[in-house]
C-alpha cells in the first residue's frame, strides 16, 4: 500500500510543472510567502488555486515536512514533458506545402490569492466628556462635637443621644438650609425662622412643631403627634408657641412620614 502511495506521490508532484505552471519548489515558496498560521488555513488557499482537497491535503503536508516527500523519496522521476506543437497536414495542401503547425494553448498558470488590504490605523481624538457637576454637600446642623452649648443639652437624652443625632440629620436633609442652636433645655431649629423645639428626655425625645395634625391627615402621622398644651407648661416662655407634638422613642420612626412633618412645620411657619 505504502509503495502505491509513494508512486502517486511522484506522479503528482512530476505533473505539477505542467498543471498548474509551478514545480515542486515554487509551491513550496509560495505557501511559505503566504504566511498561514494554521494547516487548514494553507489548505484552503490551495484549494482556491485550483487544487482538489487531497491533492492540496497532499502539497500541505510536503510543505510541513521541510519540502520532502511524505510517501516515496526525493528522487522524483523527470517531469511530464510539455506537449509540443502538433503538425497536422492542411486540409487542402498544395503541392509542396509545409504541414501547418497548431500550437495548443499555453497551460493556465495560477494567479497568487490577493491578500486582503487592511486599512492604516487611524488615530482618533475624543474630547474630554465634560466633568460632571460635584454635588453641593447637604448642610447639617452643627451637632454636639461642633459646639459645647448644643453637647450639654443632648447630655439630658442619655441613651436616646443616637437616635437624637440621627432624627436632626434627618432634618436636616429635609431642610438643607436648617441651623441648630441652643435655647435653655431645647435645641432650636431654625431656616431662618424658628420652627422646630426639640426637648431631649432619657425616656422620649418630643419635637415641637406646627405639624398641621387634623382627622383628614394620615393617621399614621396623626397617631405620632399630640396637642402640646400640656407638654408646653414645662417649657420656657420663650419657646414660640408650637400647637404640636412628636414624640420619639425608635429609631424606625424617623422614616418618611417624619420627614414630611418636619417639611411641614417649616412651610406653614414660613407660608
Amino acid at each position: 500500500m505504502a509503495t502505491d502511495y509513494a508512486e502517486k506521490e511522484r506522479e503528482f508532484i512530476a505533473a505539477l510543472q505542467a498543471d498548474t505552471g509551478r514545480d515542486l519548489s515554487a509551491w513550496m515558496q509560495a505557501i511559505s510567502d503566504a504566511g498561514l498560521a494554521h494547516r487548514n488555513d494553507t489548505i484552503d488557499w490551495l484549494r482556491q488555486s485550483g487544487f482538489t482537497f487531497a491533492n492540496a491535503s497532499w502539497l500541505e503536508r510536503i510543505h510541513h515536512n521541510g519540502g520532502r516527500l511524505v510517501y516515496g523519496d526525493d528522487v522524483l522521476p523527470p517531469e511530464r514533458p510539455t506537449p509540443r506543437a502538433i503538425k497536422v497536414a492542411s486540409q487542402s495542401p498544395g503541392v509542396g506545402d509545409p504541414p501547418t503547425v497548431i500550437e495548443p494553448p499555453p497551460l493556465p498558470v495560477a494567479d497568487p490569492i490577493p491578500q486582503p488590504v487592511r486599512p492604516a490605523p487611524t488615530l482618533v481624538v475624543v474630547a474630554n466628556p465634560t466633568p460632571p457637576p460635584t454635588p453641593t454637600p447637604i448642610a447639617t446642623p452643627p451637632l454636639a462635637v461642633d459646639d459645647p452649648a448644643i453637647a450639654d443639652v443632648l447630655l439630658a437624652a442619655k441613651g436616646l443621644r443616637p437616635l437624637a443625632l440621627l432624627a436632626l440629620r434627618a432634618i436636616s436633609k429635609a431642610i438643607p438650609n436648617a441651623t441648630l442652636a441652643a435655647q435653655g433645655p431645647l435645641l432650636m431649629v431654625s431656616a431662618p425662622l424658628a420652627f422646630l423645639a426639640l426637648l431631649p428626655g432619657p425616656k422620649t425625645l418630643r419635637f415641637y412643631g406646627d405639624f398641621a395634625a387634623d382627622p383628614d391627615s394620615n393617621a399614621g402621622a396623626i397617631s405620632r403627634i399630640a396637642r402640646a398644651e400640656v407638654q408646653m407648661k414645662s417649657i420656657p416662655k420663650a419657646v414660640p408657641p408650637f400647637p404640636g407634638v412628636l414624640v420619639l422613642t425608635d429609631a424606625r420612626l424617623v422614616d418618611e412620614t417624619f420627614t414630611a412633618l418636619i417639611a411641614s412645620a417649616h412651610a406653614r411657619v414660613h407660608a
